[in-house]
C-alpha cells in the first residue's frame, strides 16, 4: 500500500497532516523551515506537528537552541496502526471482563464490600436519592434511552417519575455537580416525546462505542458503583449496589477510558450526492450548526461544547460531510467546534459553506467586511478555501450595495479563496437582481422548504432556480413551528405522513426528509441534535417512494 494511502485511509490523517508528515520524510526540520517550504498558515502548521507528535508520528530534537521536527519512517506506520488496533482491542476486552466480574461478584456477596440487591421502583428512588446526596461533582453515568421508567407514573417521591426527575436534576444543577453520560441510542419516539433534555441535565453526552451490557446501566460516584438491570416492567428491574473504593475507582478509570473513546465508527454509510451545474458534488443532507455551542446574540448561557463536537463528528462518520457554518452562530463559537470536528478529516471530502452574515446582528457597514469575513472562516477552522460562500439574506449587506458585495464575492473566487458563491433567503425578484450583477453563476440559494414550508414554491421561486440551474438547499425541511413532523402527526393516524411511514417502514421524519431531497438538485441542510436523530436522518435518503406517493405529499 502507497504511504499516502496508509497515511489517509488507514491512519485516518487529514491533507494538511499527510502533506507535513511527507514533507519530514524527505527532510526534518523546524516549524520555520516548513513555514516557508511549505507555505501553511502559521497556526494551522503548529497544531499538524503537535498533533503529529501526539499520534507517535514525528518526534522533536533539539539541536543546540533549534527545536526539530523528525518524521516516523513509513516502513512503521503499519506496525503502528496494527500495535494501536490491538492495545484498543485489549482495552475493550478487559472493559467487559472486568464489568462481568464486578456482576458475578456482587451476586455472590464478597466480603471485601458492603454489597445490597433490591428490586423495583423503590430500589431506583433510592439510587436517585443517594447520588442526591453525593459529594463527587463528577457522576458517571452509562443508560439506556429505551427504558419505560420514564413514562411511570405514581413514583414514590409522589407524582410521576419525570417530575422527580426534574427536580433531581435542577438538585444537581445547583449544587455544579455534572454528569458524563454513555447512552445506548435506539429509534425510541417515546424517548423523544418526553423531551427530557434541558440546560439542568445532561452535561455533557456521548454514544456508546459497542454493545456493552446494552441491558445494564451503571452509575459511578463517591465510592459507590450501581448497576441497574433493566426489564421490560420497571417493577422487575434489579438494582445491585457495591459500596467499595477500589471497586468504584476501577470502575471510574474504566469509564473514563471508553467515555473518550465513545464516538461510535460506523462502517462507510454515504449519503447519495448529485452534480450541481457548477459540478460540484453535493450529499442529499447537510449539517445545520444553529445552536452549536449556544446561540446568537448569547440568548442561550448553556453550551455543552463536548456534546456539541460529538454530534458534528458522528455526523460525518455517517457520510454527511456538508457543513453549513456561520459566523452569528453563537457569535463565533460554532465556527470554533466544527474547526475541533473536521481536523481529522480529508479536506477533499468536506464540502464548507460559510455565510457572509451580521456579526453580532450587526449589518455590514463597508464592503471591506466581506473579505474580512472569509479569511475569520479560514482563520478559525484552519483551512485554505471555502467551498461556498452564501449572502445569509438581504439583511446582511446593510449600507452596503449588492452589487459591490458581489463584485466582492466575484474577487474572492478569482483570488482561491472561493469556490463557489451562493444566496440565502433570496425570492425570485431578488435572484434576478443578483444574476445580472456577476458573470459567476449563482450556485445556491438556502430557503425554507420542506412539507409545511411551501412559500417558495407557491411564488414561483423554485420553478425560477431550476430553470437557472441553481441549486436548492433546504431548510425548515421537518418542522412547522419547532416540532417535528412525527410529533405534530402523532394524534393523527390519518394523515398522509404516517400512512406513507406505515408503507415503507419509516417515520414520518423521514418520509418528510425524502420527499424534499427527491425534487431535482436539492439537498436538505438539518441541525445535528444527537445520534438517534443524525442516524435517523441519514436513513431517510437512499430509497425511493413511488411516483403517486411523492405527489400527494406535494398536493397537501
Amino acid at each position: 500500500m502507497h504511504t499516502e494511502q496508509i497515511l489517509k485511509e488507514t491512519l485516518g490523517l487529514t491533507d494538511y497532516q499527510t502533506l507535513v508528515y511527507l514533507s519530514l520524510i524527505e527532510k526534518s526540520a523546524t516549524a520555520g523551515q516548513l513555514f516557508r517550504r511549505l507555505n501553511i498558515n502559521r497556526a494551522t502548521l503548529y497544531r499538524i506537528l503537535e498533533e503529529l507528535v501526539t499520534l507517535s508520528l514525528a518526534i522533536r530534537k533539539q539541536i543546540k537552541s533549534r527545536m526539530y521536527f523528525e518524521a516516523l519512517h513509513p516502513d512503521a506506520l503499519m506496525d503502528l496502526y496494527e500495535k494501536r488496533r490491538i492495545s484498543y482491542e485489549e482495552k475493550g476486552r478487559l472493559l467487559e471482563r472486568t464489568v462481568h466480574e464486578l456482576l458475578h461478584k456482587a451476586q455472590s456477596q464478597p466480603l471485601d464490600a458492603s454489597i445490597t440487591i433490591e428490586k423495583g421502583i423503590s430500589a431506583h428512588y433510592k439510587k436517585m436519592r443517594l447520588k442526591m446526596s453525593c459529594k463527587e461533582k463528577i457522576i458517571r453515568m452509562k443508560v439506556n434511552n429505551d427504558s419505560n421508567i420514564y413514562d411511570y407514573t405514581e413514583y414514590p417521591e409522589g407524582k410521576d417519575y419525570l417530575s422527580f426527575l426534574s427536580k433531581f436534576t435542577k438538585h444537581c444543577a445547583e449544587n455544579d455537580i455534572f454528569t458524563k453520560l454513555l447512552v445506548h441510542t435506539n429509534l425510541s419516539t417515546s424517548m423523544r416525546d418526553v423531551n427530557i433534555s434541558n440546560p439542568f441535565e445532561l452535561k455533557e453526552s456521548r454514544i456508546l462505542p459497542a454493545e456493552i451490557l446494552p441491558t445494564v446501566s451503571f452509575e459511578v460516584f463517591d465510592d459507590y458503583t450501581i448497576f441497574t438491570v433493566r426489564n421490560d416492567k420497571p417493577e422487575e428491574m434489579v438494582v445491585i449496589t457495591i459500596r467499595n473504593q477500589i471497586t468504584a475507582d476501577l470502575m471510574k478509570s474504566l469509564y473514563d477510558f471508553i467515555f473518550e473513546r465513545s464516538i461510535q465508527t460506523y462502517k462507510d454509510s454515504p449519503v447519495p450526492t448529485f452534480k450541481t451545474n457548477g459540478n460540484a458534488n453535493l450529499p442529499l443532507i447537510g449539517i445545520g450548526t444553529s445552536g452549536i455551542g449556544g446561540y446568537w446574540y448569547g440568548a442561550n448561557p448553556y453550551v455543552d461544547d463536548t456534546s456539541d463536537v460529538d454530534k458534528l463528528r458522528h455526523a460525518m462518520s455517517k457520510g454527511i460531510r456538508y457543513i453549513d457554518a456561520c459566523l452569528m452562530y453563537a457569535d463565533g463559537h460554532a465556527v470554533e467546534l466544527i474547526a475541533k470536528a473536521i481536523k481529522n478529516i480529508a479536506r477533499s471530502d468536506l464540502f464548507i459553506n460559510g455565510k457572509l452574515t451580521r456579526v453580532g446582528g450587526i449589518p455590514l457597514k463597508n464592503a471591506r467586511e466581506i473579505a474580512e469575513q472569509c479569511d475569520q472562516y479560514l482563520k478559525k477552522l484552519g483551512i485554505d478555501y471555502l467551498d461556498q460562500f452564501q449572502i445569509h439574506s438581504l439583511r446582511t449587506l446593510g449600507d452596503v450595495p449588492q452589487e459591490e458585495a458581489i463584485e466582492q464575492i466575484g474577487n474572492l473566487i478569482t483570488a482561491g479563496k472561493v469556490r463557489y458563491w451562493g444566496v440565502s433567503n433570496y425570492d425570485m425578484e431578488n435572484l434576478k437582481i443578483a444574476m445580472s450583477v456577476i458573470k459567476e453563476p449563482i450556485h445556491s440559494n438556502e430557503i425554507p422548504f420542506g412539507v409545511f414550508a411551501r412559500e417558495y414554491e407557491k411564488n414561483g421561486t423554485l420553478d425560477f432556480m431550476r430553470t437557472h440551474g441553481i441549486t436548492t438547499i433546504a431548510y425548515f425541511t421537518v418542522k412547522k413551528g419547532g416540532m417535528l413532523v412525527d410529533t405534530f402527526f402523532n394524534s393523527d393516524e390519518d394523515s398522509i405522513l404516517q400512512q406513507l411511514a406505515k408503507k415503507y417502514q419509516k417515520t414520518p421524519t423521514q418520509i418528510a426528509i425524502n420527499w424534499v431531497t427527491h425534487h431535482p438538485r436539492t439537498m436538505a441542510v438539518i441541525k445535528a441534535t444527537n445520534g438517534t436523530h443524525i442516524n435517523e436522518n441519514v436513513a431517510a435518503v437512499g430509497w425511493k417512494m413511488e411516483e403517486a406517493d411523492y405527489r400527494a405529499i406535494g398536493e397537501t
